[in-house]
């Protein structure tokens, strides 16, 4: 008999387990967060699409970084969007 799948219930991404991309930054200004709930509720939706990622919020700026490997800009963009944000993308030089 083979063991319990360790996520089970908890499903990842497809990409999560198969992805051999390398990781990859991104940034996003979100001028319409204010708060640490703002901040727990961003994170939240990018780690609901990459739960990999890391997340780095700045409310000062109002800048959101991320480095994914599974997830894109658009894909990102999305979640932050979904959970009620405006993000807009920061387009960084080569």
């Amino acid at each position: 008999m083979l063991p319990a799948h360790p996520f089970r219930g908890h499903p990842l991404p497809e990409n999560i387990m198969t992805s051999t991309a390398l990781p990859a930054d991104f940034r996003f200004n979100v001028a319409d967060m204010s708060c640490g709930h703002c901040v727990s509720s961003i994170t939240r939706a990018v780690k609901a699409v990459d739960p990999l990622a890391d997340v780095q919020v700045d409310l000062n700026t109002k800048q959101v970084q991320i480095r994914s490997a599974a997830a894109g800009a658009g894909t990102l963009g999305d979640a932050i969007a979904e959970a009620g944000f405006t993000p807009i993308p920061v387009h960084q030089a080569p």
